[in-house]
């Protein structure tokens, strides 16, 4: 059995990679931690509630409050399907799928400054075309600026089918740029769960279970990516979500992780509630709780699309009880369709149901 385990785990190399912070002091991590709290809670990085028209404008003559009277073209939808979109679109260029954290980022803060007097963010309120070049330059500025490939102005040409050309992304990019003061590099969901998760300490008394280190090894990173990637699909999930656009990073991290760890890792859920609140964070607040019963709403109903992910779990329980079958084909099955691919669901979803459907027409039966 030893031999076959170790076989498996060095011939189909079984240990996902999650991008979890390790290998660096605790007091680093927290360090971390304390500076992107700092960040998200500067004036540079709040994003206001934009699509309401019962904002409160800024301080202005009477010719420029006549100036800013305008209509709001855009509701939350449209931000959903923006987020979305990109999803696919950072999948088929492969770029790092946070980077769409980060453009929506952008563009919540810009747009926040329509009521504050901003003409292009008002235009792009007020005009879903205007809101649409504002929305993909964000993405070509987030892409370009934490990713060592660049992305060129015309493969946004070519997917706007020529709406736009290359000079209208060029003026909108200065037109972000300038009005976020160039504050583009804010703590992103994943930033702060990827840290959390580096706070968890090893599993070492859980995995004492097994006689082989290859084993222990193996069911440790299963964990850890299952776990990660609870979280991954949590804080994607509250990118695409308008309410949650105005809550801080830390808050649906925190609210992210607490769902996953009451999936995975139970135990561990104290000692890291614990931990925030060492740093002056407050995990059990109101607000925290508000964000998790949204994100358990929104992962309900993307069940069909989520089903991957909770049978990952599911399946890495039952490894646990059972060490010797991880030379059995079921575990490939659950490497090949685990971590990265699982966590696409949030743009899979449609095309899951889709495939069901036409499993059922032509009478195989949906999956279960």
């Amino acid at each position: 059995m030893a031999r076959a385990a170790a076989a498996y785990y060095q011939q189909h190399d079984a240990t996902p990679e999650v991008p979890i912070i390790r290998g660096i002091e605790a007091s680093e991590v927290v360090d971390r931690i304390l500076a992107m709290r700092r960040q998200e809670e500067s004036d540079a990085y709040q994003v206001a509630d934009y699509l309401s028209s019962s904002l409160p404008m800024a301080s202005l003559s009477r010719e420029d409050e006549l100036d800013l009277e305008f209509e709001i073209d855009i509701d939350p939808a449209c931000r959903s399907k923006m987020a979305e979109w990109f999803y696919q679109l950072v999948d088929f260029c492969r770029v790092d799928r946070d980077n769409v954290a980060t453009a929506m980022s952008y563009l919540d803060r810009f747009l926040s400054l329509a009521h504050s007097g901003n003409c292009s963010a008002r235009r792009c309120v007020g005009d879903r075309q205007e809101y649409q070049l504002a929305a993909m330059t964000c993405l070509y500025l987030a892409v370009n600026l934490t990713e060592t490939r660049e992305m060129d102005p015309s493969l946004l040409v070519e997917l706007s089918h020529g709406k736009y050309a290359k000079s209208d992304f060029v003026t909108m990019a200065e037109h972000i740029t300038f009005g976020l003061g160039w504050r583009l590099n804010g703590p992103t969901n994943m930033g702060f769960v990827n840290h959390f998760l580096g706070l968890l300490p090893p599993q070492d008394a859980k995995t004492a279970v097994y006689e082989f280190e290859c084993c222990r090894r193996l069911a440790s990173a299963r964990d850890d990516a299952a776990l990660h990637d609870l979280c991954r699909v949590q804080a994607e999930l509250a990118v695409s979500d308008y309410r949650l656009a105005s809550s801080r990073p830390s808050d649906v991290a925190v609210a992210a992780a607490r769902n996953a760890m009451e999936q995975v890792r139970p135990q561990d859920l104290p000692a890291l509630l614990r931990s925030l609140e060492a740093m002056g964070m407050e995990p059990l607040s109101r607000e925290v709780d508000g964000i998790r019963s949204i994100l358990k709403s929104v992962f309900a109903s993307n069940a069909d699309g989520l089903r991957q992910v909770t049978s990952l779990v599911r399946l890495g329980e039952q490894e646990t009880s059972a060490p010797e079958d991880y030379h059995q084909p079921h575990v490939t099955d659950m490497k090949c369709s685990s971590i990265t691919n699982s966590a696409r669901c949030v743009t899979e979803v449609t095309h899951i149901q889709n495939r069901d459907k036409l499993r059922r027409e032509i009478g195989e039966g949906a999956t279960p």
